[in-house]
């Protein structure tokens, strides 16, 4: 007789629940007796970087007993990697259960993820045919978009179906609070002790605290309305290793209009009338949202037929205020009456990428533009922010074992080049040593090498990452630098660093520097004579020398540098009344 699988668990260790919804859509839509169960095992990685607690390992097994769950559909992002699989093993050893793996970090290594010991099946794309699994499971050769092991131990790859994926085929996510749980401990929130533990997301009517740069409110709802990216070249980006490549972008001199052509092939949008059923849905199921972040790769890749309903619908029957994130190119390419269109609806946050200065950015990134051309669409948000009271946000990289010195000061320059205000959300970079830029990487930082070039995908997650880590770099001091500037830069900010140099000396972090360092002090007093603003003191040859002769201030001051603030996060962030729910 033919098994039939009913009892699921979508399982995640991102931050980020909303994948899992929709794939909750696809297998209730094709089968409607099964019974989903959604977990979001997030956390910051430099808490569980290799692997969660036992008390929570436990708890897992638990709640899958409870449930008689029988399949577990596991996502997987490379930086949690290891701990998911850590995790999947402890569950084997408890229990038998089938495990499928999916998601970036499966489609980028179906054939490492498939070795594995605790996982079966592998989906080496999108998850579009995953509830075949559910009634075919001893024929998995006729599901396609697979890597299984035979009964023999081969690893066999079933035929591809339906990777050009189209949105409005799928079924609308399943965004339904009931049975979705999260991990949660006291000790993050400062209300209790170190005791994680796996609560229900029903009993908050779906509110979650947040601590990620782009979740502005406590009750922020995360939508994706479009799969692929138009720019689809960025080699430190799982995404461009996901999606179709064939479409080559046109070169920085071409014409706007074909520019945005060439690269608009590479999305898919849900059609106006499921974008906003799909919010509709969202908010009926998590009536306390008063946020929305739509988390496309590129907002301002949206079919251009679908704007005007889709902008008409979400003005008169949403209109939350909602962050958006978008590449220079397209933005220039939409142009001023597209950002218009977007306050009219609600627009709060402006995101762009510009990761690093140009030559850095083509030559290792590959990323196509001039330093000029993102200045053009920064300068333009920028018109908007000054008269529109949004916020622009812009997003770095930092932590490239390879950049030189010369390579960073550019950067910083291009930075100071920006209109005030807008805000600054530094990414690590985060690489597997399976991609060709680790690999390029290492081939010229090969003599770096002291904590591992790249950094490993087990020490950092994008936003963490060690200080020790800042160590192994060809230029430490000068990444910490970069990393300070992370936050809010207004007239007298410039992230967690005041832009003025007399104000050092009131900076927590350098005042514990100062203290345990007399000669600090005397060679700031002195250049702050000479420059007014922190950046000319922080880069002046001297300091520079400085720093590299004394690096363990860089950690003095790292550990005590204020948190990091966005102009576009709410006060009640991460205001969140978990003493009334542990009650």
């Amino acid at each position: 007789m033919t098994p039939h699988y009913r009892r699921i668990l979508l399982l995640s260790t991102s931050q980020i629940e909303s994948t899992l919804c929709y794939l909750d859509g696809i297998i209730l839509h094709h089968v409607p007796d099964a019974r989903t169960f959604k977990l979001a095992l997030s956390t910051d990685d430099s808490v569980y970087p290799l692997a969660y607690p036992d008390i929570v390992k436990k708890q897992v097994v638990e709640l899958i007993e409870s449930h008689q769950i029988d399949m577990i559909f596991l996502t997987l992002i490379e930086f949690s990697y290891r701990r998911a699989m850590n995790l999947i093993d402890y569950i084997r050893q408890q229990r038998p259960i089938l495990v499928i793996a999916g998601g970036p970090h499966a489609i980028e290594y179906p054939e490492i993820v498939i070795r594995e010991p605790a996982v079966d099946v592998v989906c080496y794309t999108h998850g579009l045919h995953i509830h075949r699994l559910l009634d075919q499971f001893d024929d998995l050769i006729q599901v396609p978009n697979i890597l299984f092991k035979d009964d023999s131990g081969k690893i066999v790859r079933t035929a591809p179906r339906d990777i050009q994926y189209d949105m409005n085929q799928l079924p609308l996510p399943n965004w339904s609070v009931a049975n979705s749980y999260r991990l949660f401990n006291p000790a993050w929130y400062g209300i209790g002790h170190d005791e994680p533990a796996i609560v229900s997301i029903a009993h908050s009517q779906g509110g979650i605290p947040v601590d990620h740069h782009q979740l502005p409110a406590k009750h922020t709802g995360v939508l994706v309305l479009s799969m692929g990216c138009p720019v689809n070249t960025c080699k430190f980006c799982s995404i461009a290793r996901m999606y179709d490549k064939e479409v080559e972008l046109n070169n920085e001199e071409a014409e706007l209009e074909e520019f945005s052509k060439g690269m608009l092939r590479k999305t898919s949008w849900y059609n106006p009338a499921n974008a906003i059923a799909t919010i509709h849905a969202f908010l009926k199921a998590r009536p306390l949202t008063k946020y929305i972040v739509f988390n496309d790769n590129d907002f301002s890749s949206i079919d251009l037929e679908y704007i005007p309903e889709f902008s008409r619908r979400y003005s008169e029957e949403i209109h939350l205020p909602f962050y958006v994130q978008s590449t220079p190119h397209l933005t220039v390419a939409r142009g001023r009456g597209f950002l218009a269109t977007l306050i009219a609806m609600g627009l709060d946050t402006y995101c762009m990428g510009v990761q690093t200065a140009r030559t850095v950015n083509v030559e290792m990134y590959g990323r196509a533009g001039s330093d000029k051309f993102v200045k053009k669409a920064i300068d333009m948000v920028s018109e908007f922010v000054a008269s529109n009271n949004i916020h622009l946000a812009l997003d770095f990289i930092n932590c490239n074992p390879a950049e030189t010195r010369q390579d960073i000061e550019t950067t910083i320059a291009f930075i100071r080049s920006f209109n005030t205000p807008w805000d600054m959300a530094i990414h690590n970079l985060t690489l597997n040593d399976h991609t060709e830029l680790a690999r390029q990487i290492a081939s010229q930082a090969q003599p770096l090498r002291v904590m591992g070039v790249p950094l490993s995908i087990e020490t950092s997650d994008y936003h963490h990452v060690s200080s020790s880590n800042f160590m192994s770099l060809r230029e430490p001091y000068l990444n910490f630098v970069l990393e300070w500037l992370d936050g809010f830069h207004d007239s007298q900010s410039i992230g967690r660093m005041p832009r003025f140099a007399v104000d050092l000396f009131g900076h927590s972090g350098f005042l514990q520097a100062i203290e345990q360092c007399q000669e600090l002090e005397t060679l700031l007093h002195r250049k702050q004579l000479v420059h007014k603003e922190t950046l000319d003191v922080l880069l002046d040859d001297d300091v520079y020398q400085f720093f590299y002769e004394n690096l363990s201030l860089l950690d003095v001051i790292h550990t005590h540098i204020p948190a990091t603030f966005y102009s576009y996060q709410r006060s009640d962030r991460l205001e969140y009344d978990w003493k009334k729910f542990l009650q």
